[in-house]
């Protein structure tokens, strides 16, 4: 990965809150090239195709939410990305709110 370059899987249904995201990211030094996605199956398909450095998801969605992503089977979504306990994420230097 080239210094500041970020892969972003986005699940987010509202195009505003996508903006702003993209914004903060350079805000911070990212260069991200963001694919939004707004489903499971969308988010699903994206994941198979592999090449994220990062999956950032909307909480709740009309059709699909956070959650969700439990029930999905362990060969759709790689080890990295599969949800976290917060003890867990802090230990990997990760920041969740």
């Amino acid at each position: 990965m080239v210094a500041g370059a970020l892969q972003v899987l986005l699940v987010e249904d509202n195009p505003d809150d996508a903006e702003l995201i993209e914004l903060e990211l350079c805000r911070n030094g990212y260069l991200p090239t963001i694919t939004r996605v707004e489903t499971g199956e969308e988010m699903a398909a994206a994941l198979a195709g592999g090449g994220w450095d990062i999956v950032l998801s909307d909480f709740n969605l009309p059709s699909f939410s956070g959650p969700a992503v439990r029930t999905f089977p362990s060969s759709s979504c790689p080890e990295w990305c599969r949800p976290r306990t917060r003890s867990a994420c802090s230990n990997a230097g990760l920041m969740i709110s």
